[in-house]
């Protein structure tokens, strides 16, 4: 019944063009459209309009919203922060109440995706809406500001930024610009690898040229692990692991060398990466380094003098920093911030992450087994390579995203958070899906042994009665 009351509800929503799990809809486009607004979009109004316009929307698609583990960890930061400057633990509160309010964006932003991804529970449609978006921001930015990203200036000049009916239209600083091209890049990448479509690969080229044109050295990490260790996941051979191993260095080798070559690579990220192997070998050289270790050094200072609460939400730069700069990176931010106690509190949820693969994991592995053992007979392994194949570059992506946390804050980046959402999502759907197919599979063959149709819980009795004989 319940089964069927579902099957009518999403049959009336795709009618209606509001929500569709295998077609193009309403929330779908909204969602692009977020996405869109957040990567090229400076304008704050435009870009909180296009957030509510996909939560509105969204939650009239369905009749509740799921809560899981990770929201309660997000309101429990939330909550934390809260008392934080209700008992006057925070030195500056209207700084950190402001900051508190982009965090609860955030929570808003990760509990409407997530619960859009389990009801749309289509990955690649999900990927398809989301590098379209994406491929139509960073169009729109390289034909904006195609001389620009020479100088990685970064923070918007209202006076010479280009604007559409007063919409002003930028990528805002250097670095968010980087960070969301290199992720465009890892998805492409990853579906390339799923469908063997040459689109895809165009798809890379083109963010991986906008990633470079920010000059931002850590996407770097991100496209090279990409490049090496994603087609090693795609083959089961050692020798065909080792091949695609080879042809990713010979390709990032080559890239190099043509990146030399065009004045505007060579003069951003090219130029910046020789004066970092500088600064690593004699410690002078690259000023945006030296400023970064002033900036930690700083943030040591703080965290010593209060340990275990810290000083509250944005409170490094405004009371270590004259209100110049922030640390540069979310470790350190979130221990200035919290302490220890906050530090702990918001780093749960990226345990729970790692704890949804473990358990996702276990599900597939527990599949091809089924699998192995009855040769095929009942299981679908096509689906479950796949799953393994997505589990294990979505696992790559955040191992690779909390390392980059060390030289950037993201713990109240929109655009940030959510791919931390979409990794959740992902092996939380994995989980689901591989756990409904052993279900399905065990079902099938208990009607084989037994010539019934029975209840699951049925199944056992025979079991126990085969087990209590014996």
């Amino acid at each position: 019944m319940r089964l069927s009351r579902r099957t009518n509800r999403m049959k009336y929503l795709a009618k209606i063009k509001l929500f569709s799990q295998n077609h193009i809809s309403l929330v779908d486009i909204l969602f692009g459209l977020y996405i869109f607004s957040q990567t090229c979009i400076y304008t704050s109004w435009v870009n909180n309009a296009t957030l509510v316009l996909f939560v509105v929307v969204e939650m009239l698609s369905r009749r509740k919203i799921r809560i899981n583990g990770y929201f309660i960890l997000e309101v429990l930061f939330i909550v934390y922060h809260m008392i934080h400057i209700g008992f006057d633990i925070t030195v500056m509160t209207d700084v950190a109440y402001d900051d508190l309010t982009r965090v609860i964006s955030v929570l808003i932003v990760n509990v409407i995706y997530i619960n859009y991804h389990q009801e749309k529970n289509n990955i690649d449609q999900i990927l398809s809406v989301y590098l379209f978006a994406l491929f139509a921001a960073y169009l729109l930015l390289l034909y904006a500001y195609a001389n620009s990203f020479s100088t990685r200036t970064g923070e918007v000049d209202l006076e010479s930024a280009v604007t559409v009916f007063g919409v002003i239209i930028s990528g805002g600083v250097s670095t968010k610009v980087g960070m969301g091209a290199a992720v465009g890049f890892f998805f492409a990448f990853v579906r390339y690898y799923k469908r063997s479509n040459l689109k895809l690969i165009a798809l890379s080229v083109l963010f991986a040229v906008e990633a470079l044109f920010s000059g931002t050295r850590k996407v770097l990490i991100l496209m090279v692990a990409t490049m090496i260790l994603v087609p090693v996941f795609k083959e089961r051979r050692i020798t065909k692991q080792i091949r695609n191993i080879i042809i990713a260095i010979v390709l990032i080798i080559l890239a190099y060398f043509i990146a030399k070559q065009i004045p505007v690579i060579n003069d951003t990220i090219i130029h910046r990466l020789e004066k970092l192997m500088t600064f690593i070998d004699t410690g002078k050289g690259d000023s945006s380094s030296t400023v970064r270790l002033m900036l930690m050094n700083k943030a040591e200072g703080a965290m010593a003098e209060r340990p275990w609460f810290g000083w509250g939400l944005e409170n490094f730069r405004h009371v270590f920093d004259m209100g110049r700069y922030h640390c540069h990176n979310n470790f350190y931010e979130m221990l200035v911030a919290g302490g220890i106690v906050g530090f702990i509190i918001f780093y749960l949820k990226y345990v729970l992450i790692f704890i949804q693969y473990i358990r996702t994991k276990f599900y597939l592995k527990k599949e091809k087994n089924l699998y192995n053992k009855f040769k095929g007979r009942f299981s679908r392994i096509k689906e479950n390579e796949l799953d393994v194949f997505y589990s294990r570059c979505f696992l790559l992506l955040f191992i690779l995203m909390v390392i980059m946390e060390y030289w950037q804050r993201t713990y109240n980046q929109r655009s940030m958070a959510i791919i931390y959402a979409m990794i959740y999502a992902v092996l939380l759907g994995n989980r689901k899906k591989a756990k409904a197919r052993i279900d399905e599979t065990l079902h099938k063959i208990r009607i084989w042994k037994y010539g019934i149709t029975v209840e699951a819980d049925e199944m056992d009795a025979p079991e126990e009665k085969e087990s209590q004989a014996g």
